[in-house]
């Protein structure tokens, strides 16, 4: 697994940084007992730096200057932040055969991990590490030529469990193809870290089974155990953890960055680090004590006749782009994906026993799917970054289908479906008089317009689940019965709370609607589904199918809020190929006006000025 910490700025935080985190015998990285830190790749050869760290040299990089010297590498930047820590951490599995193997065992498994974080850095370096220069007035990206990393490898966790670990600090600080020197663009960075930790993963796996016939269990989210070590074990050596997930609980929470605080809360300072021996003999003691045997690891992991390594064969290849381009694969549970995706992808696929899985291979893996003639790009990607390929893909199936939802769309027009008498729904909206002008519009677009698909544009804040409180109110009138289904749970239930169209998520619905026996829709129904570029297309192509030659669906949503370059397809679609659709656009939670205009700046892509108002305003 890899976390990203990035370093603080500001006045003397790099001392406080260097003097509480990386240096002395009470220090987080260099501690008594651990080893000591080492410079880590070419662009630190490139400077002199070779073998320990010292902490002068590492001080002077992370200002911002040349060892030794007052020279600034690049320009110098207010709160600039220094640098970031990525952590490697090996599986709990892993960390276990390392401290309670055998020293000769201990030892291949720290030169695999220490094989797994090259080849991660290495992808780092190739993919992630992009800086920026202003030329003839526009911002591009530059290649470099690499990362400045300073490395120490950590046997603990803050509890002495073993925890096999490698702290990277990477200086925000890159050396420019052309010789100069900058910083790096971050956004590319955190882009990249995560396959770069799949791909640390896959490594890890392949290294340890060359060298120890280790083998292993299910991998989920890149990460596997080794099948040697049995699960008491991992779990008796896992009480940070425990602490983790026991902070969590208490403030009913479980997100990822939730579980960050969490980490923050409930740890205490590291502890001194006793030698290696002492460690040894206290965590098999610490297995002792709680009845668990030990004694059969080195044999667990030690095959009598190893299966000889293997390649990616043409078949393997073409079985795993099979996955990945139909609907169980890289589209499944978002409409496109990009070059990261893909890493992450292959380095779960990738059968351990595959002979020197690095960078290069998975490289070469990649650009396999990436001529695969079922993919689909979508637009060109952010030319800031074309050195760090921005670029995003779907495939054939997917825009296939969203392309036959659209046509589905335009063939419903004006299919006199589910219409009630447009003086009863002036009436209706007459006995509102908060709604405005386009909330009234539209109420009655899906209300007498006839269309089998209705689509609604809208802002947030835009009163779009009052205004179907009216329609719901002008339906039911007339015998129709509205149902109202979202992707979310919360969404599904905003929407009933607001409108009183009885709601639930679109995969309750659908499961129901799958049942066997299951009459189906009724007569008369009409579908109602918020958020509708959040629902993935197949949920809603499913949906679709399930609908009679009666029913009326009505689509809500807004295809500027999506959060990605090419989701929500359809409602994209969909806009692009109607032009009168119902749309709201007045922002009517926000009385404040410059609040407003700050919303629709954002929503328009405008990012830096949408923003520039909430940092003016102190918000």
């Amino acid at each position: 697994m890899l976390t990203i910490a990035k370093l603080r700025s500001g006045p003397g935080s790099i001392d406080y940084y260097l003097q509480s985190v990386a240096a002395g015998i009470e220090d987080y990285y260099a501690g008594k007992g651990e080893a000591p830190g080492r410079w880590i790749g070419p662009a630190a050869e490139r400077l002199g730096l070779d073998g320990d760290i010292d902490n002068d040299t590492l001080g002077d990089l992370m200002s911002g200057r040349l060892p030794g010297t007052d020279t600034r590498l690049g320009s110098a930047r207010k709160n600039r932040t220094p640098g970031w820590d990525l952590t490697w951490s090996s599986p709990k599995s892993v960390s276990v055969l390392y401290g309670l193997t055998d020293p000769a065992t201990s030892a291949e498994v720290v030169a695999a991990h220490d094989t797994a974080v090259a080849e991660g850095l290495k992808y780092l370096d190739r993919w992630g590490v992009v800086s920026r220069r202003t030329v003839d007035g526009e911002v591009r990206g530059v290649e470099t030529n690499g990362m400045l990393v300073a490395g120490f490898r950590h046997r603990t966790s803050r509890n002495m469990d073993p925890q096999l670990h490698t702290h990277a600090i990477v200086d925000n600080i890159v050396e420019r193809g052309d010789g100069t020197w900058g910083a790096i663009d971050s956004r590319v960075f955190y882009r990249h870290a995560k396959p770069a930790g799949y791909l640390y993963q896959a490594v890890l796996r392949s290294e340890l089974t060359r060298r120890l016939g280790v083998e292993w269990g299910p991998i989920t989210n890149g990460h596997a155990e080794a099948t040697a070590v049995p699960t008491e074990v991992n779990e008796l050596f896992s009480s940070r953890r425990q602490e983790i997930e026991a902070e969590l609980d208490a403030r009913g929470a479980s997100s990822a960055r939730a579980a960050q605080v969490a980490a923050l809360r409930s740890r205490t300072a590291k502890t001194h680090v006793a030698g290696t021996d002492v460690l040894r003999g206290t965590w098999r003691e610490h297995a002792t004590d709680a009845d668990l045997t030990i004694d059969n690891l080195d044999r667990n992991i030690r095959r009598t006749d190893p299966q000889p390594l293997m390649t990616v064969s043409r078949r393997q290849r073409r079985l795993v782009n099979d996955e990945l381009m139909g609907a169980a694969g890289l589209t499944e549970s978002k409409p496109s994906f990009n070059r990261a995706d893909i890493v992450r992808a292959w380095c779960e696929r990738i059968d351990p026993r595959t002979i020197d899985v690095d960078i290069d291979i998975v490289d070469e893996l990649v650009a396999g799917t990436l001529t695969d003639n079922r993919r689909v790009l979508l637009g060109n990607g952010d030319p800031l970054h074309g050195v760090a390929d921005p670029r995003r893909w779907s495939t054939t199936e997917l825009v296939t289908l969203e392309h036959h939802i659209v046509d589905r769309v335009i063939d419903g027009r004006h299919t006199n479906t589910v219409t009630v008498d447009p003086r009863a729904a002036t009436e209706t909206i007459a006995d509102h008089p908060s709604l405005s002008d386009e909330q009234a519009r539209m109420i009655k677009a899906i209300t007498t317009g006839g269309h089998r698909i209705d689509a609604v544009i809208g802002v947030a804040g835009s009163g779009k689940t009052y205004a179907l409180g009216v329609a719901n109110t002008i339906w039911t009138g007339y015998g129709y019965r509205p149902i109202g289904v979202a992707y979310a749970g919360k969404t599904a239930r905003g929407l009933q709370a607001g409108s009183g169209i009885e709601s639930q998520t679109i995969d309750r619905l659908l499961t129901q609607l799958d049942r066997p026996g299951h009459p189906g829709l009724a007569e008369n129904s009409i579908i109602v589904v918020d958020e509708a570029g959040m629902v993935p297309t197949r949920k809603l192509a499913q949906l679709l199918d399930h609908c009679r030659p009666d029913t009326k669906i009505v689509l809500v949503g807004d295809h500027h809020q999506l959060p990605e370059i090419g989701a929500g397809g359809v409602l994209r679609g969909i806009v692009e190929r109607i032009d009168d659709l119902p749309t709201l656009t007045e922002n009517r939670r926000q009385h404040h006006r410059p609040e407003r205009d700050a919303l629709a700046e954002l929503r328009d892509g405008d990012v830096g000025t949408g923003l520039d108002w909430y940092i003016d305003s102190g918000r």
